[in-house]
């Protein structure tokens, strides 16, 4: 039991980044680019309430360790729900709506890249 301990500990991390995805979606791309501090320590905070709620759900139930590791996947996705619910505060506060590109500076784009318009 110890070692599914530090097993669910070791990927706690990965749970949780886990859930930013599913609850961003490709915006955490953009997110990571602008705050990747705030994306490792979210998904460390999720990651070990993940942990956290599947172990203690799994100690109060009496579950076996195969039982506690479905919990830890479940969590993942009503953490994951979680972050949705959120994400238009996040993507507000951080500024993640790609700014609008004038057609001018897409011909200049192209034209410095060798493809004519």
């Amino acid at each position: 039991m110890l070692v599914l301990y530090l097993l669910l500990l070791v990927g706690s991390l990965s749970l949780g980044f886990e859930a930013m995805m599913l609850g961003m979606g490709g915006k955490i791309v953009l997110l990571y680019r602008k705050r990747p501090l705030f994306v490792l320590g979210m998904s460390v905070l999720l990651g070990f309430s993940i942990v956290v709620l599947s172990l203690s759900v799994g100690v109060l139930l009496d579950l076996e360790a195969l039982h506690i590791c479905v919990l830890a996947f479940v969590f993942t996705v009503l953490l994951g729900k979680v972050v949705e619910r959120i994400r238009p505060h996040i993507v507000r506060e951080f500024k993640l709506v790609p700014e609008k590109i004038s057609d001018r500076k897409i011909k200049q784009m192209l034209k410095q890249r060798g493809i004519r318009t």
